[in-house]
């Protein structure tokens, strides 16, 4: 959830009593999220898949894919962890989206997926 710097800053002020007690100004969260949107940058795709072919490296049943297009910009990114694949193994099954009813300022289709089971 992306709530925002001063949204952020108000959240810590409720939970914690005052505005003495959070310990920042709502200013020194607008300039932190500055700090990490210009450190990011065009990057933010790029980390994403570094931190992702990480995992693939370190973790021995994580899988991750991607392709690019003729450009080079992402076109494809798939990753499952060994939870996910032993949820396929047990319940034999792959819930699939349509996520082109949006796409974010790439215009790349992102699609999150929340999911809970019960025994």
């Amino acid at each position: 959830m992306n709530i925002g710097p001063v949204r952020a800053f108000n959240l810590m002020r409720k939970i914690r009593g005052g505005f003495d007690k959070v310990g920042v100004t709502s200013t020194d969260c607008k300039n932190f999220k500055r700090d990490i949107n210009l450190f990011i940058g065009e990057f933010d795709v790029d980390m994403a898949v570094q931190r992702l072919m990480k995992k693939k490296l370190y973790l021995p049943n994580f899988s991750c894919e991607f392709y690019c297009d003729e450009k080079g910009s992402l076109a494809g990114l798939f990753w499952a962890d060994e939870e996910m694949k032993l949820n396929y193994e047990v319940f034999g099954d792959v819930m699939s989206f349509d996520a082109t009813f949006r796409t974010n300022r790439y215009f790349i289709h992102f699609l999150y997926i929340i999911y809970s089971y019960f025994y």
